[in-house]
């Protein structure tokens, strides 16, 4: 699924008030954050995923929702 059909998606099945938690390559956290502006939907925890202490982030947990908390 693409970005953009899962930021449709998520804005289908949420309510209001509900939350979304999704796992994701670190590449892809720009582009998404993009999209979620676009659609009115605001990160409410980011969690970058090291494999190991000496790699780099390759993932990235998102808690997201509808409700903008600062």
């Amino acid at each position: 699924m693409d970005l953009l059909s899962l930021v449709r998606q998520l804005g289908r099945l949420l309510d209001e008030n509900g939350q979304a938690h999704i796992i994701l390559p670190f590449d892809k956290l720009k582009s998404l954050d993009r999209l979620l502006a676009k659609h009115q939907f605001y990160p409410h925890k980011i969690c970058p995923v090291f494999p190991r202490p000496e790699k780099a982030t390759h993932r990235f947990l998102m808690t997201l929702g509808k409700e903008y908390k600062p």
